[in-house]
């Protein structure tokens, strides 16, 4: 089970977004009105199909108010999608995320990092753990390198991507 991300995470897996969006995009179509979820059409005195296409303000989700579903069994002026406002909502962030993450990160669909700005330099640590860079165990020289500018220099070989309004760092 992979966690569903948020702007408020420090580390993000780029899989955990795309599997999201699959679940999202799973959610609204199963959602979406039309003939093929057995919304019924309207016809016109020639038997035509009648399109009346609207769009809901909110959501910016177009449907044809002339088919004929449970949620909508007459043109009504409301979003039939008011029950998954917030997925939708929520799958155009990922989206436009995914969008310009994946462009830099060669390796999005088998996993990237996404890490938070305000936690780079704390991933820069224990980076530089992992890797064997350093001791954490020893005091120095620990207590003497400054993870500020170590995180700054590493960030050369990461971009910065906006998930909804705040800053992340992917390695490009």
């Amino acid at each position: 089970m992979r966690n569903t991300p948020s702007n408020s995470d420090d580390v993000i897996d780029s899989r955990d977004i795309i599997s999201r969006i699959e679940e999202l995009e799973s959610i609204i179509e199963s959602d979406e009105i039309s003939e093929d979820n057995g919304a019924e059409p309207q016809l016109d005195e020639n038997g035509q199909v009648i399109e009346n296409m609207a769009t809901c303000g909110e959501c910016g989700k177009t449907w044809n108010d002339a088919l004929i579903s449970s949620r909508t069994p007459a043109p009504s002026g409301r979003c039939p999608y008011e029950s998954i406002h917030e997925e939708i909502a929520e799958l155009k962030v990922l989206q436009t995320l995914a969008d310009e993450a994946e462009g830099y990160a060669p390796d999005w669909k088998y996993g990237e990092s996404l890490i938070r700005d305000s936690y780079f330099e704390t991933y820069a640590r224990e980076l530089a753990d992992d890797i064997g860079a350093i001791d954490k165990n020893q005091s120095w020289p620990n207590n003497c390198i400054d993870w500020e500018e170590a995180a700054d220099q590493l960030k050369q070989d990461y971009t910065s991507v906006d998930f909804d309004g705040v800053e992340y760092w992917v390695r490009s």
